[in-house]
């Protein structure tokens, strides 16, 4: 029989890291389902122009409106988004938010959001070239970018 004393808390960041197949399937993390997660949960979230772009490495998933700040989305504080298993009731029962997969398996992790630029992962240098990037897009009411770590 089992006791409090058996249960144990998971850190959720290393469940994600150790069970990749989980999340991912057989390839393990990969910057497409990353990025094409986030670009669904913008739709979701109703934006209707979304583009994703691999330019020199970095990903980037931009938009004509900011899904951070949809209608639906309460209270939603951008670091939380990146930085721990955010629910997302608006997709379903037992869904999450991918921006944390972006956060994990990434060296650089950069947003816009049309006013600003907030790092949250990475060196100053990687701002320089975001702001570059930036240039070349399409939609930039909200963009997320993030140089991808080959999956841990």
């Amino acid at each position: 029989m089992y006791s409090a004393d058996d249960l144990k808390s998971l850190n959720w960041r290393e469940l994600v890291i150790k069970r990749q197949d989980m999340y991912f399937g057989t390839k393990g993390a990969n910057p497409e389902f990353i990025a094409t997660g986030i670009a669904n949960g913008a739709l979701l979230l109703g934006c209707m122009n979304i583009e994703i772009r691999n330019i020199d490495g970095f990903w980037l998933v931009a938009s004509d409106k900011d899904w951070f700040k949809a209608a639906s989305v309460v209270n939603v504080n951008e670091s939380d988004v990146f930085n721990r298993c955010y629910t997302f009731p608006e997709a379903g029962q037992n869904c999450f938010r991918y921006e944390s997969f972006a956060e994990i398996f990434s060296t650089s992790l950069i947003t816009f959001d049309g006013d600003k630029i907030n790092q949250l992962k990475g060196d100053k240098s990687d701002v320089v070239v975001f702001k570059g990037l930036l240039k070349q897009l399409k939609f930039k009411s909200r963009v997320v970018g993030f140089a991808f770590t080959k999956a841990i």
